[in-house]
């Protein structure tokens, strides 16, 4: 039957059958990366073995999921003794010690497997209090033991400066090993397995696979060339948290019918529909996607930014929009950079500098002199100047005096200046950010490079429209020069008219000249 476990161990094998092909397609060939691959292989196979037992309604009792079980936990052991080994500089003594260790610890495993085999054969579902199955459940109780014990070494005797590229491996191990540890735990207390905690047990896999995803992807000593974009990790967080809201909802949803008497069906149904209405607000909700985002590469990731996507993305975005709109695009590359709603643009025009472009932000009436405190101090300097810090960093903004109308400008975060090789072009201000968040050397560099292109970019536009100015008028002096000299000459004509009127004014042939020439006159006006 398709119940909460069998969707559990199914979404397990999905996931570990994704990492397994994407691990295959990247690996090197290095032994570390062998024995990882080989880890998350068998893990597969184990999740695919628990969704068929939980389909068939065997659950734990199959001998073949037992056997699975086991191995996909030997795998794991040889994975972290590789890495124990090969990563603390261990006395002779003690790597022969872990050597006899990793011996009794395979010994052991085979122990389990023979018994289990043994107690299996003669054991069904409504046996499952039997004390040879309690014993059974004894000795898988030292599974997740071994691993803990294991982790814990690491921990103490991996270097410092590698813990950042290894934590998530402990993290993700240690939750399997963990819940493992307290499911086995409370089948000794209450005398066989429960199956709604062995049920959940393919939610916690689901959990832990993506962080061991990322262990592979920052371990490059391992041999194994996976990338695990922001955008991957970013889509797998929000459909993971809200999977877990909508368990926990459903959760709440069952207790209130349960509790609820008559109108227990009705209060279940406002209370659901209340949830998801909420989560749609969630997901649908700018600001809470930003600061998942900041999140994320805080915590995830050695840098802020996905260069390579940050670079396509501007190239992609940064283009010529003729009318009026042509100056959004330059503002909202920067924008988007630090998660910015809207913005100003500022371009020189003579003497001062004035607003040309805006985002989201009204236009300001005001100018800003090329000599002002201002301007000097950003052509000088070349910093980005974070508005809200300018008054507690008085030492590193030594000389800058905020112009008025930017300090009327409340939601006024930051001021990019937009350098050509040869001048100040102007600056763009950023306003209203999605979050609030500190600025360091990441992304001052990242928005300096931006700040470059874009100003390539508005010099480009600028000569364009210079140029296509002045062919305008260069087509305009073309066209005076033809007019003035057909001007000059029907001026003529008429001037000869003029001159010979008194003398041939009763000739009919000098009057048929006369009309003949003022009919080419006025067809020359009229072009034709």
């Amino acid at each position: 039957m398709m119940g909460l476990g069998t969707i559990g161990y199914v979404s397990a094998t999905l996931i570990y059958s994704l990492l397994a092909v994407l691990l295959v397609v990247s690996w090197r060939g290095g032994r570390k990366g062998g024995l990882f691959f080989g880890a998350i292989v068998m893990s597969l196979f184990w999740a695919g073995s628990a969704a068929y037992s939980a389909y068939q309604g065997e659950q734990y009792f199959a001998l073949q999921y037992q056997l699975l079980t086991v191995a996909h936990y030997v795998l794991w052991y040889l994975f972290l003794y590789h890495l124990l080994v090969a990563s603390a500089s261990l006395p002779l003594r003690l790597a022969r010690r872990l050597l006899r260790a990793k011996r009794g610890v395979l010994l052991f495993s085979v122990v389990i497997v023979l018994y289990g085999a043994v107690v299996t054969s003669s054991l069904t579902p409504h046996a499952a209090e039997s004390s040879s199955y309690v014993a059974l459940i004894t000795l898988w109780l030292f599974l997740p033991i071994i691993g803990l014990v294991i982790i814990e070494q690491l921990v103490r005797n991996y270097k410092e400066q590698s813990l950042w590229a290894i934590k998530y491996l402990f993290i993700g191990l240690g939750l399997i090993f963990i819940y493992d540890f307290f499911l086995y735990s409370h089948a000794i207390l209450f005398n066989g397995i429960d199956p709604a905690l062995w049920e959940i047990r393919g939610y916690v896999h689901v959990c832990a696979a993506p962080l061991l995803a990322i262990a592979a992807a920052r371990n490059r000593d391992w041999q194994i060339e996976l990338f695990v974009s922001r955008e991957v990790v970013f889509h797998s967080t929000t459909i993971v948290g809200g999977g877990l809201y909508l368990l926990l909802m459903s959760a709440v949803g069952y207790y209130l019918q349960e509790v609820g008497g008559s109108w227990g069906g009705v209060l279940q149904a406002v209370f659901l529909s209340l949830s998801l209405a909420l989560l749609v607000i969630i997901l649908f909700s700018a600001q809470l996607r930003a600061k998942l985002r900041v999140f994320i590469s805080k915590h995830f990731y050695q840098n802020k930014y996905d260069y390579r996507f940050e670079w396509l993305r501007l190239t992609r975005d940064l283009k010529y929009v003729a009318g009026s709109d042509r100056y959004e695009s330059p503002i909202h590359v920067l924008a988007q950079i630090v998660e910015c709603r809207s913005g100003m643009l500022w371009l020189s025009s003579g003497s001062a500098l004035e607003n040309v472009g805006n985002l989201n932000w009204p236009k300001v009436a005001d100018k800003e002199p090329n000599e002002s405190p201002f301007i000097r101090f950003m052509r000088e300097k070349g910093y980005i100047i974070n508005v809200a810090e300018v008054n507690q960093r008085q030492e590193e903004y030594l000389g800058l005096v905020l112009p008025e109308w930017l300090q009327h400008q409340p939601l006024a975060w930051l001021v990019v200046p937009l350098f050509t090789p040869s001048n100040l072009l102007g600056f763009v201000v950023l306003c209203d950010p999605l979050v609030v968040k500190e600025i360091n050397w990441e992304d001052r560099d990242l928005l300096k490079t931006a700040a470059q292109q874009v100003a390539n970019h508005l010099e480009l536009l600028v000569s364009s429209e210079f140029l296509a100015e002045a062919k305008q008028f260069e087509a305009f002096n073309r066209l005076s020069a033809y007019m003035v000299h057909d001007l000059k000459n029907i001026g003529a004509e008429l001037e000869l008219v003029g001159r010979n009127a008194d003398k041939h004014r009763n000739n009919a042939a000098f009057l048929d000249d006369v009309f003949a020439t003022v009919k080419n006159g006025v067809g020359y006006q009229n072009g034709d």
